[in-house]
């Protein structure tokens, strides 16, 4: 009866590429298995759609870091140019789906 968290996954962003462009999970809700549930749907979507990859840009602590990486994400050797432009700060991480 509430919402609690969100994700949004943007497919083709590249030929066979979907970026997961967003995940947010309220506090107090967090470390309840809310995110990986939703990152698993979003990645269902993003196969749904014809993509064989996922990026993602984490924002770069510790713990984000480690959800993704929890989650088969792997930092990228060369992360996409145009999300790169756009998050420099971040961890730039891929997932093949």
């Amino acid at each position: 009866e509430r919402l609690v968290g969100v994700g949004i996954v943007v497919p083709h962003v590249r030929p066979g590429v979907a970026q997961f462009a967003f995940l947010h999970v309220s506090n107090g809700y967090r470390g309840r298995g809310i995110g990986g549930h939703l990152s698993q749907e979003l990645e269902g979507v993003a196969r749904e759609q014809g993509d064989t990859t996922m990026v993602v840009s984490a924002t770069p602590s510790l713990n984000t870091v480690r959800f993704y990486r929890g989650r088969g994400f792997e930092p990228m050797v060369e992360p996409l140019p145009e999300l790169y432009d756009l998050e420099p700060e971040d961890v730039h991480m891929e997932k093949q789906l």
